[in-house]
């Protein structure tokens, strides 16, 4: 065991909403590794691999629609840290976006977010949390349950139409 984990080495990627572009903060950049699919919040987070070749690719949801897709080829030595940062820089919704290896200088600097080392899936919010939030914020409530992986894509889609036609509804009664 000891000899495996000398053959590793770390990835650290961080992804960036810049401000104009504020509809990011309703989605979470998928990370994929060597074909490994981690889904994150915006952040810094780190990963092991295997020393040697790894691709990288990055990439965001939205509408059920990815977009910002970039790939980068990289090599991890033994118990090195490879640095990555993605970001969209152009306005444009359907752009491509940047994924370029930063320095270690900078690198060091970025801080990982807490739980970076969870599995992916991690919990965001109570189902109970998900639920008092859509009875007392009606849609708005919609948010933290899309965010949640509590709750499969059915059930999210089927919670999301309940909530179309009762706010139809509501207006259509004033």
């Amino acid at each position: 065991m000891a000899t495996l984990k000398q053959e590793m080495g770390m990835i650290v990627v961080r992804t960036r909403i810049l401000s104009h572009r504020w509809f990011q903060a309703f989605t979470r950049p998928r990370i994929c590794i060597d074909g490994m699919d981690y889904t994150r919040e915006w952040g810094v987070h780190a990963f092991e691999v295997l020393k040697g070749d790894c691709t990288v690719t990055v990439n965001y949801t939205f509408f059920l629609k990815s977009f910002g897709h970039n790939v980068a080829e990289v090599h991890v030595s033994t118990m090195e840290k490879v640095f990555l940062d993605y970001s969209v820089q152009t306005p444009l919704t359907f752009s491509t976006g940047i994924l370029v290896k930063a320095s270690l200088a900078e690198g060091t600097l970025w801080q990982p977010q807490p739980g970076a080392e969870q599995p992916p899936g991690k919990k965001n919010a109570s189902q109970k949390g998900v639920i008092l939030g859509l009875l007392f914020l009606g849609p708005l409530g919609l948010i933290p349950l899309w965010k949640s992986d509590r709750f499969s894509n059915n059930v999210k889609w089927a919670i999301t139409a309940a909530m179309a036609l009762i706010t139809m509804l509501v207006i259509s009664k004033f």
